[in-house]
């Protein structure tokens, strides 16, 4: 029996494409590749056919004359393959216990070496935080590169502690004044030399100031006081807000990753997990993500669990690759001269965004109206689950009528972006420190899953009592192999009414 690949149309067959072409190159790339056919970058005696555009190279279309060699145009290879449809693709599984986690936290890279795409850019990563000079870093590059993982897994290699704040979070003078006065401090003990350094990571730094414009002079001026090296992170570095702000800094960009890699990258995962899928599917996930790893990820697990996956199960969890950007988007979200055809085109653009951007930003007014909106969103809250729990994937269209055409929506002022994520990453962000915590404690003797709840309020408690004196207790927290981020953490935890500043620390934990 042939192999899924040999029974491809393009089986065996080798491309070439030269000159400028008006669909892009990966889309044609992948569109080879889909059909089982493969891209290569010079004419030899194996290639099928030279694929030419406009000003094609003088010198592929002459070897390609001197081996009759097929040249066929753009639209010839559009009218070639435009008649293929690629059945669906059997998910064959080995009888193995699979994982409950999730696979982008099990297959996140643990050191930098393990890191996808872009390496030129990340190799300076570290030696910039390592410069004298102490210029502030600024990484640019759309969602899903690796900004955020790339400078955790650089404090990590340099034994550098990380001090993280989400612009989503903290946004104006007083708040961030407090990072200043971080920023200042050159170490964290007498005993940490310079190139032991605590570095502080201010994320999503176009969401900063917001609320207060002074924000953004604050940051300015923590660039001047800094001690530490400062390092910044922006999806997208022509955003107006950071005009001020980018020319202080040092600037690399991460870059989408390429189908190739990304697909590379999914291979070994489900090597990994002992699924069989085609790689012309592969293919077709990779190039759906646009460049996102992480969302191409969170796709290829969904799409395992199903027994087949065809194109149009691809095709409706696409990241589709347009000039458009989320702020873009929901301004047509809102425009009352959209059409619900069209209305419903843009709802997918961002099919995970657009719903927390339109409950971010719409007006409200009558009590009747903002009920009817209200119910709406909320409905199409309920069927986003369903398509994300339940893989009930063709409800998207569902999914967007409740979101972007029923409810009749006005724009409340300027757009904002939705604080979900801002929660989420904060979220994560306490989740990780109170696993850090618990460990912690664990050392000293208190073990327990949801137990370890009381014995955290008791010690709370005990810290912030009146009674018992600062240097008792921090004997206490001594004896508890705590240091001054595990007692902040437990201290916030349970409300407490103790300061972390109260305390005197001995323990003193490796990053």
């Amino acid at each position: 029996m042939k192999r899924k690949e040999e029974r491809l149309p393009f089986f065996g067959f080798s491309f070439v494409f030269t000159g400028t072409t008006v669909a892009s190159r990966e889309e044609l790339t992948a569109r080879v590749r889909e059909l089982g056919g493969r891209v290569v970058l010079s004419v030899s005696g194996v290639t099928t056919f030279v694929v030419a555009g406009e000003d094609p190279g003088p010198s592929k279309l002459k070897k390609a004359l001197h081996l009759n060699t097929k040249i066929i145009s753009e639209q010839d290879f559009l009218d070639l393959s435009k008649d293929f449809i690629v059945q669906p693709s059997e998910v064959k599984r080995s009888k193995t216990e699979s994982s409950k986690e999730k696979w982008i936290d099990k297959y996140q890279p643990t050191a930098f070496a393990e890191m996808v795409g872009n390496k030129q850019t990340l190799s300076q990563i570290k030696t910039s935080i390592l410069s004298m000079t102490r210029k502030p870093l600024m990484i640019t590059g759309p969602p899903g590169t690796g900004k955020t993982l790339a400078v955790y897994l650089a404090a990590k290699e340099l034994g550098m502690p990380l001090i993280e704040y989400n612009g989503a979070d903290h946004r104006n003078r007083a708040e961030i004044n407090i990072i200043k006065s971080l920023s200042t401090q050159k170490t964290l003990g007498k005993d940490i030399q310079m190139h032991k350094n605590k570095m502080i990571l201010l994320e999503e730094i176009e969401n900063m100031g917001n609320s207060d414009r002074g924000g953004l002079n604050e940051i300015l001026n923590l660039f001047k006081e800094t001690k530490v090296p400062v390092i910044l992170t922006v999806n997208d570095k022509s955003d107006p807000k950071i005009k001020s702000i980018i020319g202080q800094c040092k600037v690399l960009t991460l870059f989408k990753i390429d189908t190739r890699t990304i697909t590379n990258f999914f291979k070994k995962i489900i090597e990994q997990e002992k699924i069989d899928i085609p790689e012309n599917t592969l293919v077709q996930v990779a190039t759906s993500c646009g460049g996102d790893l992480r969302y191409g990820i969170n796709t290829l697990e969904y799409l395992s669990k199903k027994k087949t996956i065809t194109k149009s199960d691809i095709a409706a969890l696409s990241k589709h690759l347009t000039a458009t950007n989320l702020f873009d988007i929901t301004r047509d979200l809102f425009s009352p001269s959209i059409s619900p055809a069209k209305k419903l085109g843009v709802y997918f653009e961002d099919p995970t965004l657009s719903l927390p951007m339109v409950f971010e930003n719409y007006l409200e007014g009558t009590v009747a109206s903002v009920a009817d909106i209200a119910d709406s969103l909320s409905l199409a809250d309920t069927v986003e689950s369903r398509i994300f729990y339940n893989s009930e994937s063709s409800l998207f269209p569902v999914a967007g009528y409740f979101t972007a055409i029923r409810p009749k929506l006005r724009l409340s002022s300027r757009i904002q972006f939705t604080k979900c994520l801002g929660f989420s990453s904060k979220l994560k962000k306490n989740q990780r420190l109170q696993l850090r915590l618990a460990s912690h404690l664990a050392t000293a003797g208190v073990f327990g899953g949801w137990s370890l709840v009381y014995p955290l309020y008791v010690i709370g408690s005990a810290l912030g009592s009146k009674t018992i004196s600062p240097a008792k207790n921090s004997e206490y927290i001594a004896s508890l192999q705590l240091d001054k981020e595990d007692t902040t953490t437990l201290l916030a935890t349970t409300q407490s009414a103790a300061r972390p500043s109260q305390f005197k620390y001995t323990k003193t934990w490796e990053f």
